[in-house]
Parts: structure tokens; sequence; C-alpha cells
């Protein structure tokens, strides 16, 4: 990618899927937007809370990545990491000052609970994390 180019969500997508940390930081220092979003208003932080990639979403955090954003549907980067199943994602948004807003509330608990995929114990201890800081 040279200093013209524009990566697509679409093309920096498909690198957080593979993990791809040296050329999206590429991307970035070529003036790649850390806040670039899809047509359904999904971040690239979002992307990288959803794979659970910490490098790379310590990466769009560092160069300006919006940590609150809401997508389309009113989700946020933490709520796709706890709705994945990433604990070390979770850590590292609060840890970044995260808003859990309505993940707080018993009904979104219980919703990730039974619709996440993931095992009950796992979603415990993220919200464990979430509610305590643990």
């Amino acid at each position: 990618m040279s200093a013209g180019d524009v990566m697509t969500f679409d093309e920096v997508s498909r690198r957080i899927k593979r993990g791809d940390a040296v050329s999206i930081r590429n991307a970035l220092d070529e003036g790649l937007d850390p806040d670039l979003t899809n047509r359904f208003g999904w971040t690239l932080l979002m992307m990288a809370a959803s794979e659970g990639n910490v490098a790379i979403g310590e990466m769009l955090l560092a160069r300006g990545a919006d940590l609150d954003r809401l997508n389309d549907f009113r989700n946020s980067a933490l709520w796709c990491a706890v709705l994945s199943g990433h604990e070390p994602f979770v850590r590292l948004l609060l840890a970044k000052g995260a808003d859990p807003g309505s993940l707080l509330e018993p009904a979104t608990e219980d919703w990730m609970t039974k619709y996440s995929g993931q095992p009950r114990g796992k979603i415990e201890r993220i919200y464990e994390i979430i509610r305590h800081g643990a």
C-alpha cells in the first residue's frame, strides 16, 4: 500500500482475521483511519475484539480508535469481545476505560449466557471481570 492508496474495511478485516498486525501497522502509518467502519457501523476495533486479537486492538487504540463507538446495532467493541468470549480483549478494553454500559443489565448478561455460544462458565468469568475488575 502506498501513501495514496486506501484500504477498504473488508481488506483490513481480512488482515485482522489473519492476525496480520504488520500490514495493519503499515496501513495506519500510511493514513488508514483507525475508526474506519463498514456499512453497518462496525469498526476495526470491533473486528479485532471479535477475533480476540489484543495486539491489533492495542495498536488501533494507540492510533486513536474510538473505544466506545457503537455500531448500527448499538454494540460496542466490548460487547463484541464479550459475545466472542475473548477475556484478554475484555480486560484490555476495560483497562483502557471502556464503558460497560448496557452489558451490566441483567437481561444482557442472561442473553450473553444463553446465546453467545460460549460455555456458561466463560461468560460468567467475563462478567465477573466487568463487574469487579477481577
